[in-house]
């Protein structure tokens, strides 16, 4: 939460606080501002991210938004909360985002909630070592004096591409209804995601009976178009370590890799063809002489009076959601934003384990400064209950994985200095490894079943996943081994009872978890809430 300041409210110290702001901007590649924090049940307050480079400098067309279950309405809100001026902060008395003010131009609550619970802007350093300031949008020159207004000023012009995780309604509900504002754009909105979420969208929303079809494909309207993105990406685009990134707006770059979010059971019942049982009565038994036309009649009359059988089936599939590593083009920072994810250990699939295979090379080398995860439950929640989601015990786990991986990519350099492991050995091995990582080439581990490692401190017996190194999982990991990276708790679902927020109970059991035995994870854990900005 921000800290709070002196209380000193003058023009001067505001202003001192915007320079600030912008001396603190050259620190950091990326923006990553919280419209939606949630995952539900309450519908104002689910997935929803701004992502830009600070490179650009909020430049036309460089803003991403990914996944958007809310989004004009939230950026409305966090500019209605931030204008000084009562008769602009919406442009409507009746509207909801218009604040009750106390009399002294300063509202006293926002929807009924005191606005003591929110940063002023002598509340503007964050704990976090985040800029100075005093709202998410400073240093955007907004042209219109109402928050709606500007929100459709920063939707039509800056936001350029919304990238999908997965198509469930939380995570694109408000990108579907505010697609009536995209006519007034010079260009069609991007909606880049992998082509199992696009040819839903396609197939189950935009398809003139559930929304119209605003998308250039099939004759509809021409407001959205399709960016299929490629799984594990593109290696015919980028050169070194931008290999395989595809540039998806102004500045950033981005790399899916699909993770399981649950499965669903259906059952099946089949006609078996050909199959049934015979009557008691057989007229083709018991009349062998009969003529052929004799024959032929009894066997239309069988025929017609066959009883059937059936087959039930389970039809077991899994939930396709993404995991996006997004790359800043300018200095080569990355971020790791997944959407709804289930933890490997329950899974049917390990797909999760691909990402950190993918993630750990670059939080080795500081590279990937953050990675947003959701956290949907508190450690109350069951396994046979989380419906393809995670909770603390589960998000440890899985960034155990993570912290092993990572020590071993930080020794390896040492190992192969010391073992002097010829050039065409390691050239070798990394075509090996390469192979092993392809989604295209699965292959068997070598290393057998499951192994009793309990002798290593921090160490989580895995089980073996075709197509993984999985030798480096099963090597423990050091203390510390994340320090300096940003684990940021997003989709985190209200409890609806009175209480402490469900956000605070998962924090405090993610920072037991990540600190047993001694052996800390050395990662920053932050939970989310809407109207944040996280700098990183």
């Amino acid at each position: 939460m921000p800290k709070k300041g002196n209380g000193v409210g003058s023009q001067g110290a505001r202003d001192l606080l915007v320079q600030d702001a912008d001396a603190e901007l050259s620190k950091h590649a990326f923006q990553v501002i919280i419209l939606g924090s949630g995952g539900g049940p309450n519908e104002d307050n689910v997935t929803g991210l701004l992502v830009r480079s600070t490179a650009q400098k909020w430049a036309k067309g460089s803003v991403l938004a990914v996944d958007a279950g809310v989004h004009m309405s939230a950026i409305t809100r966090i500019l209605s909360e931030h204008d000084p001026d009562p008769a602009t902060s919406n442009g409507n008395s009746n509207g909801r985002m218009n604040p009750k003010r106390n009399g002294k131009g300063a509202p006293d609550q926002l929807d009924g909630v005191p606005t003591s619970s929110y940063p002023t802007p002598e509340q503007t350093t964050t704990e976090r070592g985040s800029p100075a300031a005093a709202t998410p949008f400073d240093g955007l020159k907004l042209p219109h004096k109402s928050a709606r207004a500007n929100a459709a000023y920063i939707t039509r012009e800056l936001v350029s591409t919304y990238l999908i995780t997965h198509p469930h309604m939380d995570h694109i509900c408000a990108f579907v209804v505010n697609t009536a504002s995209f006519q007034h754009t010079s260009r069609p909105k991007r909606l880049a995601a992998l082509p199992s979420t696009i040819d839903a969208i396609k197939t189950h929303v935009f398809n003139n009976v559930i929304w119209p079809n605003m998308s250039d494909e099939d004759d509809g309207i021409g407001l959205i178009s399709y960016m299929r993105l490629t799984e594990g990406g593109n290696v015919a685009v980028g050169t070194g370590e931008g290999k395989g990134y595809i540039e998806v707006c102004e500045g950033l770059a981005v790399k899916s890799w699909t993770v399981s979010h649950g499965h669903c059971t259906k059952k099946i019942v089949q006609r078996n063809s050909n199959s049934g049982l015979e009557n008691e009565y057989s007229p083709m038994s018991q009349r062998r002489g009969s003529s052929p036309a004799a024959l032929r009649h009894t066997a239309s009359f069988e025929q017609r009076h066959r009883r059937p059988s059936y087959n039930t089936i389970s039809d077991t599939q899994i939930v396709d959601s993404s995991a996006f590593f997004i790359r800043d083009e300018a200095t080569g920072k990355e971020v790791l934003i997944f959407g709804d994810v289930e933890p490997d250990s329950i899974a049917i699939e390990a797909r999760t384990l691909r990402v950190w295979h993918e993630a750990a090379p670059k939080v080795a080398s500081g590279t990937l400064g953050a990675i947003f995860i959701e956290c949907s439950y508190t450690d109350s929640q069951t396994d046979d209950s989380l419906f393809g989601h995670l909770c603390p015990r589960h998000l440890v786990k899985e960034l155990k994985q993570l912290a092993g991986i990572v020590g071993y990519q930080r020794k390896r350099p040492q190992w192969e200095a010391t073992f002097q492991v010829p050039e065409r050995n390691k050239s070798k091995r990394k075509r090996m490894e390469d192979d092993e990582m392809s989604p295209t080439k699965p292959r068997k581990s070598k290393l057998g079943p499951k192994r009793d490692r309990s002798a290593h401190d921090g160490a989580d017996d895995v089980e073996d996943s075709p197509g993984l190194l999985a030798d480096q999982d099963l090597r423990p990991y050091s203390e510390g081994a994340l320090k300096g990276l940003k684990v940021v708790i997003i989709h985190v679902k209200d409890l609806l009872h009175d209480g402490p927020p469900a956000g605070d109970t998962i924090l405090r059991q993610l920072e037991e978890g990540a600190g047993l035995n001694g052996l800390a994870l050395g990662c920053e854990f932050i939970v989310s809430s809407s109207g944040e900005s996280v700098w990183v």
